[in-house]
């Protein structure tokens, strides 16, 4: 038996943005995978040691404005936030819980687009493109969700700005 493989092209935009032939990863992950292991795959691509709160953006093409972003009406949060997703969301939205949620359940396809928020205070945006969709054998996997840093162009940003002016200031 295969199951599915989700492989993406995570770059910055917004706030943190770098054009993305400078910075991004690559990542593959199955599709049994929830969107929470996916958050823990992309807090360890980008070398971030500090965990927050988190949610994915399910808008499926490329967000062309700020707007196409907040007015989207599918998201995931993150498990300790769901309560706040009432809050947040309008009537019709669908919001889902990113411990229970999976790749599989979204239903995406190759050259989708989601958007990952990190750390509502200093706002990371990343864009992530479903490059492709492959099959893989289970028996090769294991019981753990298949989750792979396939790639990584550029160093991480510091997840502080002032961490760059403390490294200066020694």
């Amino acid at each position: 038996m295969s199951i599915n493989i989700y492989r993406f092209k995570i770059s910055l935009i917004e706030y943190h943005a770098v054009p993305a032939n400078k910075l991004h990863r690559i990542l593959d992950i199955a599709g049994n995978a929830t969107f929470e292991d996916l958050h823990d795959l992309i807090f360890t691509a980008f070398d971030r040691y500090d965990p927050h709160l988190y949610q994915f953006i399910l808008t499926r093409e490329e967000a062309k404005s700020d707007h196409a972003l907040y007015d989207c009406k599918e998201r995931v949060f993150d498990p300790y936030s769901m309560e706040e997703a009432d809050m947040m969301m309008d009537e019709g939205d669908i919001a889902h819980n990113a411990a229970t949620f999976t790749l599989d359940d979204a239903k995406l396809q190759e050259k989708d687009f989601i958007y990952y928020r990190f750390d509502f205070g200093d706002d990371w945006m990343h864009r992530l493109c479903l490059e492709k969709i492959y099959p893989l054998e289970a028996a090769a996997i294991g019981d753990e969700p298949y989750a792979v840093i396939v790639k990584k162009v550029g160093e991480s940003p510091a997840q502080y700005e002032d961490e760059d002016d403390e490294e200066d200031d020694t």
